[in-house]
C-alpha cells in the first residue's frame, strides 16, 4: 500500500508513484508491507527518472516491532546524470546505522524528497514559469531481488 500526506504533489499512475518537489519543505511517500519483508536477503531497487533539479531522498525502514532507523535515514543525492531515462538505484540498508532496526522484518518504508539548494531568486514572470514544474520524480518500479552471497573472490 501506497500512502502520501500531500495528494497534490503526488499522483499514483498504475505501479508507478509521480511526485513534484516543493521548493521548500520535503514531500514523502510511504510503502506499507501486507507481510514483513526480508532485506537480508533481498535486494530493493527503484527505477526512477528525474528531473533537472539536484534533490535529495532519504529513505527510513520500520520493522515489525517499530524500531527505524528515522534518527539516520539513508540518504541519496538525486542528480539527473547522463543519457539514461531512468536508473536502477538499489538501496541498501547495511549503510544505515540502526543496531535495534530488524532488517530481515521490514513493515514500512518511508522515502522523502527534498531541493538540495534553497529555492533561487527570481526576477521574471519568463524565468519563474521556466521553473515552475521542473523538480519531480518518478518512481517507475519498485523490486526485490535476491541478494548474491558471493565474497570478494567471487566464492559462495
Amino acid at each position: 500500500r501506497i500512502a502520501s500526506d500531500d495528494k497534490e504533489l503526488t499522483k499514483r499512475i498504475g505501479s508507478s508513484v509521480y511526485t513534484i518537489i516543493p521548493d521548500e519543505g520535503n514531500v514523502e511517500i510511504v510503502f506499507r508491507f501486507k507481510k514483513p519483508q526480508n532485506f537480508n536477503l533481498y535486494q530493493l531497487f527503484f527505477s526512477i527518472e528525474k528531473s533537472i533539479l539536484p534533490s535529495i531522498m532519504e529513505i527510513t525502514a520500520k520493522d515489525s516491532n517499530f524500531f527505524s532507523n528515522a534518527r539516520t535515514p539513508l540518504r541519496i543525492v538525486l542528480d539527473k546524470n547522463g543519457s539514461h531515462n531512468f536508473i536502477k538505484m538499489p538501496i541498501n540498508f547495511e549503510d544505515a546505522g540502526s543496531p535495534n532496526v530488524n532488517f530481515s522484518k521490514i513493515q514500512e518504508i518511508k522515502i522523502s524528497f527534498s531541493n538540495q539548494h534553497p529555492k533561487p531568486k527570481l526576477s521574471t514572470i519568463e524565468k519563474i514559469k521556466d521553473y515552475l514544474g521542473r523538480n519531480w520524480v518518478l518512481l517507475k518500479d519498485m523490486t526485490l531481488e535476491k541478494k548474491d552471497k558471493k565474497d570478494i573472490f567471487g566464492n559462495k
